[in-house]
């Protein structure tokens, strides 16, 4: 909540949050990947990237959820890592696609900011390519 819905996000503040359920999860020995992937996500937004990717990429491997291989996606792009943005950013949308197949509900905010993460990672990449091309 207070990352997603919070204008503007407050992410210092969820980070104690975060970090006490994460606690919780490894004490109790059970691996819960949206647990993971909420101390990811927070992790990146605090500027500890490196960190929140190997927590993300735990989750990711857990499970298919869209918002997991988006946040890992935004964690790589703050990486300068929009090769492996657009993999996860790939997987997001056919998980996407797979549901709306399926007639599963989608959050359509979520499906844009697939969409508009894809298109940056593209942009990023072209940039890479050219400033590597002079």
């Amino acid at each position: 909540l207070l990352t997603d819905y919070m204008d503007p996000p407050r992410p210092q503040e969820a980070l104690q949050y975060s970090q006490r359920a994460y606690d919780l999860m490894m004490r109790s020995g059970r691996v819960e990947p949206l647990v993971l992937d909420t101390q990811g996500r927070v992790l990146t937004m605090v500027n500890r990237a490196a960190e929140g990717i190997v927590l993300l990429q735990d989750a990711a491997d857990r499970t298919s959820i869209p918002d997991v291989h988006y946040h890992l996606a935004e964690a790589y792009m703050k990486q300068n890592a929009p090769e492996e943005a657009q993999k996860h950013l790939a997987q997001a949308s056919a998980a996407i696609e797979k549901a709306k197949k399926d007639r599963q509900p989608v959050d359509e905010r979520m499906a844009k900011r697939v969409e508009e993460l894809t298109a940056a990672a593209k942009k990023m990449i072209a940039s890479k390519a050219q400033a590597g091309a002079q």
